[in-house]
């Protein structure tokens, strides 16, 4: 589950550091620039969205709304750290 979205951000995080150098080769932009670069307006609006978007596909396999059912949280949880437990102790 959480192995799927990592395989997929380090691919992206390569390939944006393959961009990032590339430009930087040859003079068009400079990863300091890239640094201070600070977000507003209509930008961070749609990273916002963006954001939200991906968690919410991160985190779709998991329907729990701990509102309406905390027995089922926790129980849910215990038994996550009783398997945890298990492979702690092998």
């Amino acid at each position: 589950m959480v192995l799927a979205p990592l395989g997929e951000l380090t691919i992206t995080r390569e390939r944006l550091d393959t961009v990032e150098r590339l430009l930087e080769s040859v003079s068009v932009l400079r990863q300091s620039d890239i640094e201070a670069f600070d977000p507003q307006g209509q930008v961070a609006a749609e990273r916002e969205q963006l954001r939200k978007r991906q968690i919410g596909k991160v985190l779709r396999p998991f329907p729990l709304d701990i509102e309406k059912s905390p027995a089922k949280v926790r129980q849910k949880v215990s038994g996550v750290d009783a398997v945890l437990e298990e492979e702690l102790t092998k």
